[in-house]
């Protein structure tokens, strides 16, 4: 404690000795309280209390017998009455860099256990019956025989053509010649008729002219012949050998037959076809190989002939590999083939700008491939992908496919720490590894060995400063998906998608035909990429912090006094 009014040369320290004689002494030390605080006010100077040397300093009540609250010459700070004082509905926290108290941030404080489930509620009456539901298709039936290849030379007879036909030729003039000679009457008897007589001789004459040849057939082909071209060949991201192209079609003609080849890297599906019409449309197939490139060729039939695109090429099936650790949102992680729908993963609301909570809305099941991709981030992470699943991309403003020229290095990216971190390095390591894939409920992302990766659905709209920056499109309805599952059209916002339909209905036949199941209808494994690790639980700590790591950003930057 200081002492006195002295401006000039600062407060006076009030030793033990001088403490104790205080104490015997109440009104010299109620004075010299009211002077230091007196002085405090007019020189705005600190009232300054010093322990002696190996003690501490105590307030105790009026009866000096109990102790109200008492500052160690350490600097630990004891209150021992919290524990007998009332309840209040307030927590407080103290700030970790200055040590000053105030109220508690949102999320400063460790979330509780989960509480008991409660009892199970009456059974409520009966909803009304569904729409009908969107399932997998049917095996697809036996490869008919006929084969598929470029046309054969043209037949003998020409196909009937759209030119006129040609004139008929003259009639040929009747020949004339002499009738032959009447043979002679029989005579008339009462017996047998006579044998009738024999027949005259055919008359001989010149045969008629031919008739002029009609003009040939030439077949009504326009100067302009149709055209073909691939816009896109990408992949699916269940994995699973799947993939689609899209292409454009212009004609003046009847369309007979259009589709696509897979002239390399299908053990399954050689060609699909599409529809007999002009514009764009998607054809998909199944390679039957995961993680495999493959080249395909676009073509259209008319009764001019069949034109065929140039190649273009694409990796069936995208998808991470096991034992990437994916972040839960209470602050400790799980491997991905550990994940179940229960789980409540950490993921990033681009909504609102900040750290979220989301389950998962699908799970696929394992696969295996035999090459997976290695990424390297400037803070010591590495992640593990299958072929091209996304990861954020700060220049692009959203996901894009990291073994891309969209994501080239030098590329920022966003852990769950809340740093940018950068695309340093990328290779191809060739080794077999299972991999899996998964979509969370809303938000569509999540945090794979710390990275934030995700799938197209989450490019809804542009990205800047880790928010969307929404337009004012007009919100598709839900009868316009009135075959897909409930789950996927708030699951993945199809109404502010701006993905054909077309489109969806065969990402979502694909979801579900691809979706991991474990004796009930939800699914057990959970996928993103890195190698698998022995262990559990992994704490956070554990994985992708540069040395010294900041905190994770969905804790607060106060602690709970306790």
């Amino acid at each position: 404690m200081t002492h006195g009014t002295n401006v000039g040369t600062g407060p006076v320290p009030v030793t033990g000795d001088r403490l104790r004689d205080y104490a015997r002494k109440p009104l010299p030390l109620a004075l010299a309280a009211a002077l230091a605080l007196a002085a405090s006010a007019s020189t705005a100077a600190d009232l300054d209390i010093r322990a002696p040397a190996g003690g501490g300093v105590a307030i105790k009540d009026n009866a000096a017998a109990n102790m109200l609250l008492r500052v160690d010459g350490a600097g630990p700070v004891t209150i021992p009455n919290l524990q007998s004082a009332g309840q209040k509905d307030r927590v407080v926290c103290f700030d970790s860099a200055s040590g000053q108290l105030g109220q508690c941030l949102p999320g400063a404080l460790p979330a509780g256990a989960t509480g008991a489930a409660g009892a199970t509620g009456a059974t409520g009456a009966a909803g009304a019956t569904g729409a009908t539901g969107f399932g997998v298709a049917g095996a697809t039936g036996a490869t008919g025989a006929t084969g598929f290849g470029v046309a054969g030379a043209t037949g003998a007879t020409g196909a009937t053509g759209f030119g006129v036909a040609g004139a008929t030729g003259a009639t040929g003039a009747t020949g004339v010649g002499v009738a032959g000679a009447t043979g002679a009457t029989g005579a008339t008897g009462f017996g047998v008729a006579g044998a009738t007589g024999a027949t005259g001789a055919t008359g001989v004459g010149v045969a008629g002219a031919t008739g002029a040849t009609g003009p040939q057939y030439v077949p009504a082909c326009p100067v302009a012949i149709p055209t073909v071209a691939i816009a896109s060949c990408s992949s699916f991201s269940g994995g699973g050998g799947f993939a689609s192209c899209t292409y454009g079609i212009t004609a003046d003609l009847p369309i007979t037959l259009t589709g696509v080849v897979v002239t390399l890297g299908s053990n399954s599906d050689k060609y699909k076809v599409g529809t007999n019409a002009t514009g764009s449309q998607l054809v998909s197939f199944n390679t039957g190989l995961g993680n495999t490139p493959y080249t395909a060729v676009a073509f259209v039939t008319t009764p001019c002939g069949t034109e065929f695109s140039a190649p273009a090429s694409g990796v069936s099936g995208i998808c991470l590999a096991a034992g990437t650790v994916i972040a839960l949102s209470n602050g400790t992680s799980k491997l991905i083939e550990d994940i179940t729908r229960d789980d409540s993963l950490l993921v990033w609301d681009f909504d609102l700008g900040r750290l979220a909570a989301s389950r998962p809305l699908w799970i696929k099941r394992a696969e295996t491939t035999g090459r997976y991709n290695l990424l390297e981030f400037s803070d010591g992470t590495t992640l593990r992908t299958i072929n091209q699943h996304r990861i954020f991309n700060k220049e692009a403003g959203r996901f894009t496919y990291p073994m891309t020229g969209d994501t080239p290095i030098g590329t920022t990216t966003f852990n769950q720490h809340g740093q940018e971190i950068v695309l340093v390095s990328k290779k191809v390591v060739v080794e077999d590894v299972d991999y899996y894939n998964v979509i969370t409920e809303h938000h569509m992302n999540l945090f794979a060995d710390s990275v934030l990766t995700s799938c197209r659905f989450n490019n809804i709209y542009p990205i800047a400063a880790m928010t969307f920056v929404k337009d004012d499109r007009a919100l598709r309805t839900r009868a316009e998906f009135a075959d897909i599952p409930e789950r996927f059209f708030t699951g993945l916002r199809l109404s502010e998608q701006t993905i054909d339909l077309s489109e969806i209905r065969w990402y979502v036949g694909r979801l579900l035909e691809l979706e991991a199941t474990h004796g009930t209808s939800r699914p057990t494994r959970f996928m993103q990429c890195a190698p698998a690790s022995a262990g559990g639980l992994v704490p956070l700590s554990q994985r992708g912090r540069a040395a010294g790591g900041a905190q994770s950003v969905e804790r607060a930057s106060h602690r709970a006094l306790s």
